[in-house]
């Protein structure tokens, strides 16, 4: 089957999809693989330019976005937007309809969600974000929920918009609200600056020597209460390792050097463990809201779970605090009623996005924003096939230039232009 006018029928566009999609391929090395792969099969593939796959993403990721929704009144959106370099920010809108959604039990996956909207704004506020919700609405009417990490501009778009549709709640994704009641108990906590100064500090001091192997984990500057895990499990286990030093090490080091570099370590050890149990609790919580949802019974359901989880009493406090921080999201819903909690899917997107621009990704957006629609495609031969049609390269192009307008890439190379021009007139 092959769409019109296109040299490539739809079983190897699909192919190179996939090696880029599923396969984690670059474009340059996808098209490689088709002849590669043609010699050793003895079948003539042909060697598509990276350019051509590039346009076959677009081309795809474009029509998925623009696939007629059903309008319903159970949508479920999840909004989000990503920064890069300069001004603009990518406003990413996806949904699922409450009938849709996976069975308890079971976390959001791509193929439970469609893409509902896209833009690139510069310097977008609330007011911009509002719009952009009032205009996704057009396409599969006024949503029951809206999942966001409370990010100000995005939070304050979400609120205008619920301000003018009662119909529509508010939910706070439950990792960001994790995080941020974490950091909230963490920075009560003295110990805590303690703690992670005295890591960083003993990460600079061993990386270039020969205790580089119990160096720290990079304690990150974004979203550091999201990722704490690592951090917590290397005070753990290295305090094991100061009590009884394997041979192994020793056989690097000396028990002196230990001590010496690391010897700050023990005075933590009963904070460690009532962090970890914080950590343990706060897990917990996610699990459940991500694999089930929120609902009226939610509270009832985390209390059963975190209860081996609290026999501290900060754990103890703790988890009713969360309990609460969720019944109050629970308290919006009617009875039965199901909708998710966790925007982790529309941020695994990003992830995905950053992979596929490579380098890219640190110079500011790109038409490649648009790979994000392909990530949704179960890449059907019938899906492919309607795209390449529907959706032609001056098309994508079309919307590069409406939507995108000048980017960072293309003022850098104008500027730059201009500079190489002046510097030649001025020798000449």
């Amino acid at each position: 089957m092959r769409p019109f006018a296109q040299h490539y029928a739809v079983g190897p566009v699909r192919f190179f999809l996939e090696l880029v999609l599923n396969g984690v391929t670059s474009l340059r090395a996808a098209g490689r693989l088709f002849s590669l792969i043609g010699k050793l099969l003895h079948v003539p593939l042909g060697e598509p330019d990276w350019s051509t796959g590039r346009w076959w993403l677009l081309r795809v990721g474009l029509a998925m976005f623009l696939e007629p929704k059903q309008h319903a009144d159970d949508w479920i959106l999840l909004i989000d937007h990503s920064a890069q370099v300069g001004q603009e920010k990518c406003l990413l809108v996806l949904g699922v309809r409450a009938a849709n959604l996976p069975s308890p039990g079971t976390c959001l996956q791509y193929q439970d969600l469609q893409p509902i909207h896209l833009r690139v704004l510069k310097n977008p506020d609330q007011q911009a974000v509002y719009e952009e919700i009032e205009a996704a609405s057009t396409e599969i009417g006024t949503p029951r929920a809206i999942v966001n990490d409370f990010g100000a501009d995005v939070h304050g778009g979400v609120k205008l918009f619920c301000e003018q549709h009662p119909e529509t709640v508010e939910i706070y994704d439950i990792t960001h609200q994790c995080a941020c009641l974490l950091k909230r108990y963490l920075e009560k906590d003295e110990r805590w600056s303690a703690f992670t100064r005295q890591a960083g500090q003993t990460k600079t001091a061993v990386l270039q020597t020969e205790l580089a192997c119990l160096a720290p984990p990079h304690q990150r500057t974004k979203a550091r209460y999201m990722n704490l895990e690592s951090l917590l499990e290397w005070g753990s286990k290295t305090l094991v390792l100061l009590e009884q030093p394997p041979p192994e090490l020793l056989a690097q080091t000396t028990v002196e050097r230990l001590q010496d570099k690391l010897g700050w370590l023990p005075a933590y050890r009963e904070a460690l463990a009532e962090w970890s149990a914080w950590h343990a609790l706060v897990s917990s919580v996610e699990n459940v809201l991500r694999r089930n949802g929120l609902s009226r019974k939610t509270p009832s359901k985390l209390a059963r779970e975190v209860k081996p989880l609290t026999a501290r009493s900060s754990t103890y406090q703790f988890a009713r605090t969360l309990r609460k921080a969720v019944a109050a999201q629970a308290r919006q819903l009617k009875s039965g009623e199901r909708v998710a909690a966790s925007t982790e899917v529309l941020e695994s997107c990003f992830g995905k996005l950053k992979v596929l621009e490579k380098d890219q990704s640190r110079q500011g957006f790109t038409g490649m924003v648009l790979a994000v629609g392909a990530l949704f495609s179960k890449l059907t031969s019938s899906i492919v096939h309607r795209a390449l049609q529907t959706c032609s390269v001056n098309f994508v192009k079309d919307w590069i230039k409406e939507n995108l307008g000048v980017t960072v890439q293309a003022q850098r190379r104008l500027v730059y232009q201009l500079a190489s021009e002046m510097s030649e007139t001025k020798m000449g």
